[in-house]
């Protein structure tokens, strides 16, 4: 049973990565874009990248619902995604 718990835990963790990924890809077909019109933003590579990484993480929070309260979940991945959004702009710099 703490085996379960724990993985939900990892799977809370890596959703929030995923959130913090698919939001650099996301900034980065913004500044690709280069004025170009709605359907050339949305078929670049940055913009389905950020849709394929936002949909894995959206799936490994929905996994850890399984074990997890909403109540659980939501603040700690947005805190999470936070962190990690924090320590991709400090690597960027």
């Amino acid at each position: 049973m703490s085996q379960y718990y724990q993985q939900s835990w990892l799977l809370v963790f890596l959703s929030a990565f995923c959130n913090s990924i698919g939001t650099a890809l996301l900034k980065q077909s913004r500044l690709a874009a280069n004025n170009s019109n709605f359907l050339e933003s949305v078929v670049s590579v940055w913009f389905i990248g950020a849709l394929v990484v936002y949909s894995m993480g959206m799936l490994l929070g929905t996994k850890a619902l399984e074990k997890l309260p909403v109540s659980v979940l939501t603040p700690v991945s947005q805190g999470t995604s936070f962190f990690f959004n924090c320590v991709l702009i400090l690597l960027a710099i």
